[in-house]
């Protein structure tokens, strides 16, 4: 593996824009980090691909060799390039530099420039920051545009086309990183070349937008010291289970229940585990298209030799499964009550019935009667692709333009616009797999080789996917806290399905019969057990067969969530080796995994917190403590962002004064000339005196004058804005 650094000096303003507004002030806005500046990593892959099409055009190269570079569409493998978003890695003096005479000079200082050494640590500051929010950093780094469309018959601007774009500043510089999985020296010769003929990147290209300037180099690789301590198989035991910690480096894809364009699972699933696991093994091995017939191949991918578990999110040592349905909260209220006994609750004060609510987030029980609750970070983020004809600049979309219905149609794919929902970067999830001794370290191998590193989800080739992997030697407690169940106990107890429960009948087909899995418990454990209630949730298990390029077959199963009471009626049974082991099928992609809860004797009240208001007053943020954060570039943007709210301040004060000065001096009217005259003087700061001559309105001129005496730029601009508007409508 070949590791690049790519980096983008912004020549002219630029847009890369994310496909979403701000409604009434921005029509365009653009992809940003709490406030600093990014270019996906789709759209520079998209760029240079758009570059690389131009030189085969040219005849510099083939299209062989730009797929060997960028892939396919259609193919079941993805091309060897991977791209990675552009962050911001140099800031200009002219940013931060202390104005002189509230003008900044025009020649950049390039010895003083800012360099961002750790990216990830300067964000994890301004998000410690109280005193800074994204928008004072986005209003630093970012302006606004407008722009109309001419009328071409009447050469005015078209009634209602003024748009407004969001654009960074030129003169910054950011900084993306390329992999390529290709050791062909003609690859990485082409890659540079593509880099070399960028040119522009972003939204308005054809307007002044988007002028870059590109630089390559290839650096040192990280070394493979990722280390790992797998724990051997103990006497009297046939498998082993690691548990590893995954740290989102990039956003990751998981296709929700609605879809991949319009959501994303608050998990990670095994199905989504076992093949990041069986592309890395297939590529270690060479076992390309006749991977199924090797022995080993398939007994861990296609027999369920290996148990992949759900990854679930984590927090602060905790690990949260989505909530057991017998636990409902008070409608509006933080309160929660588990129903395991009694079916409704009654309001303390009444007779009346209080309203109860299913919770649909992750959940953590918290000691005895206090109910955390977690909803895993998301974002959507727009995308497009262009048309085949390079000829045009803009996606057409599915429908037919009043253009195409009088000329010509469009040959090929037409271009369209989309979005993904995705697992916000910076999260972690604790995932695990369950298996004989040799599988488990052939897995292993395959994390040592790319040191520690995994790409989930889809679109793992750009902006999306990669994650980094530690194995844990204690494992943070699932959905409970410290509390354990007897070994034997003979009173009811909750089975909470902790991931889904596919059940299959005599006939071989899914079946949502919980009996059937109380059928099966009594022949493993031989026991006999009842179910004392219900409280059933639904699903469809799915995915995507890679090797076909073909859905599978949906199957209908029980959900994550459901809970059923049941009672021991005869025999003893450790509960704690219920929880261990998967029940029903599909136990290779982690399903049918419980944990068992106790059960209350009588409706339990509890209280519900947000992870968020834990995290409010908690002293550190991910790794970083607050008494070793290095400010020295925090309290710089801290000053430059206060110079700006001031700047605000005296804008408002300037409009305000002007306004009420008007309202005094009504009668007296002002000429554009004399006020163009006082607004240059107020400028330069010239002798009032100039202006105090014997003539109608020489106590409003002299008025005027004092007001912007000894005044910044920004109050006296704010000032003449008011009194150059009410001139031009005729009132002043």
């Amino acid at each position: 593996m070949k590791e690049f650094e790519l980096v983008i000096t912004l020549l002219s303003d630029l847009s890369a824009g994310n496909g979403d507004s701000v409604a009434g002030l921005v029509d365009s806005d653009i992809t940003h980090d709490y406030g600093l500046p990014i270019i996906p990593a789709k759209r520079i892959k998209g760029a240079l691909h758009h570059v690389g099409k131009e030189l085969v055009d040219w005849g510099l190269t083939d299209q062989s060799g730009l797929e060997a570079i960028f892939g396919s569409s259609g193919q079941a493998d993805s091309g060897p390039a991977q791209f990675f978003d552009a962050i911001l890695y140099k800031i200009p003096a002219s940013f931060y530099r202390d104005e002189v005479d509230e003008k900044l000079s025009t020649k950049l200082d390039i010895e003083k420039e800012l360099e961002i050494a750790d990216y990830a640590r300067l964000t994890q500051q301004l998000r410690m920051n109280s005193d800074i929010q994204d928008n004072d950093l986005l209003h630093l780094f970012t302006t606004v545009r407008s722009r109309t469309a001419i009328d071409l018959k009447t050469q005015a601007a078209r009634k209602h086309s003024l748009r407004t774009m969001r654009v960074v500043h030129r003169g910054l510089t950011l900084k993306s990183k390329i992999l390529l999985h290709t050791e062909d020296n003609e690859s990485e010769k082409l890659l540079k070349m593509c880099v070399k003929g960028l040119r522009r990147l972003g939204l308005g290209r054809s307007r002044g937008l988007g002028e870059v300037a590109c630089s390559i180099h290839r650096v040192n690789s990280s070394p493979t010291n990722w280390k790992s301590s797998v724990p051997r198989i103990s006497k009297g035991n046939k498998e082993v289970e690691v548990m590893f910690r995954m740290t989102l480096e990039q956003p990751v894809m998981i296709a929700g229940k609605q879809g991949l364009y319009h959501s994303c699972e608050s998990w990670i699933h095994g199905s989504t585990l076992l093949g990041a696991f069986a592309g890395m093994y297939i590529t270690d091995h060479r076992l390309g298209e006749n991977a199924h017939q090797d022995k080993d191949f398939s007994r861990i991918f296609l027999r369920d030799g290996v148990n992949f578990g759900y990854a679930y999110p984590e927090i602060d040592g905790k690990r949260f499964a989505p909530c057991p349905a017998h636990w409902h909260r008070v409608k509006n209220q933080n309160v929660a009550y588990d129903l395991s006994q009694e079916k409704t609750k009654k309001s303390d004060n009444s007779e009346e019935q209080v309203a109860l609510r299913s919770i649909g987030e992750m959940a953590f029980l918290q000691g005895e009667d206090t109910l955390v609750l977690h909803d895993p970070e998301k974002e959507v983020r727009m995308h497009h692709s262009r048309p085949d004809d390079r000829g045009i600049g803009r996606a057409l979309g599915e429908e037919r333009t009043p253009e195409e219905e009088n000329g010509e149609a469009v040959n090929g794919r037409r271009g369209q616009f989309f979005q993904y929902t995705a697992l916000r970067q910076g999260q972690s999830f604790i995932g695990s797999v369950r298996g004989e001794q040799q599988y488990i370290d052939a897995l292993i191998d395959c994390l040592k080789k790319r040191n520690g590193k995994m790409r989930l989800g889809r679109s793992r080739t750009a902006e999306y996917g990669n994650v980094s992997v530690e194995i844990l030697n204690e494992v943070p407690p699932l959905l409970l806290g410290n509390r354990n169940i007897p070994r034997d106990r003979k009173k009811c107890v909750a089975l909470c399905f902790v991931t889904p429960m596919l059940l299959r009948n005599q006939e071989g087909r899914p079946e949502l019969e919980p009996t059937l899995l109380i059928a099966e418990m009594e022949s493993a454990l031989h026991i006999e057990l009842k179910i004392e209630k219900k409280f059933l949730k639904h699903t469809t298990l799915s995915g995507f067969n890679g090797k076909w390029r073909m859905p599978k077959p949906q199957q209908v199963a029980l959900d994550a969530g459901t809970v059923l009471i049941v009672s021991v009626e005869n025999g003893k049974v450790n509960w704690h080796e219920v929880e261990k082991r998967p029940w029903g099928s599909n136990t290779g992609e982690g399903c049918g995994r419980l944990k068992v809860l106790d059960v209350s004797e009588k409706t339990k009240k509890m209280r519900i917190q947000q992870v968020q208001e834990i995290e409010e007053n908690s002293p550190t943020v991910g790794l970083i403590k607050t008494n070793e954060l290095d400010s020295e570039l925090v309290d710089t943007l801290m000053k430059k962002i206060n110079n700006e709210r001031k700047k605000a301040e005296e804008a408002i004060q300037g409009r305000e004064e002007a306004k009420e000065l008007l309202e005094k001096l009504s009668e007296i009217k002002i000429g554009q000339t004399k006020l163009h005259q006082l607004y240059q003087l107020a400028l330069k700061e010239a002798d009032y005196d100039l202006v105090q001559r014997k003539e109608d309105g020489k106590d409003i001129l002299v008025k005027i004058a004092e007001s912007c005496e000894g005044r910044s730029l920004t109050f006296k601009e704010a000032f003449f804005q008011i009194l150059k508007l009410e001139v031009r409508k005729g009132h002043g």
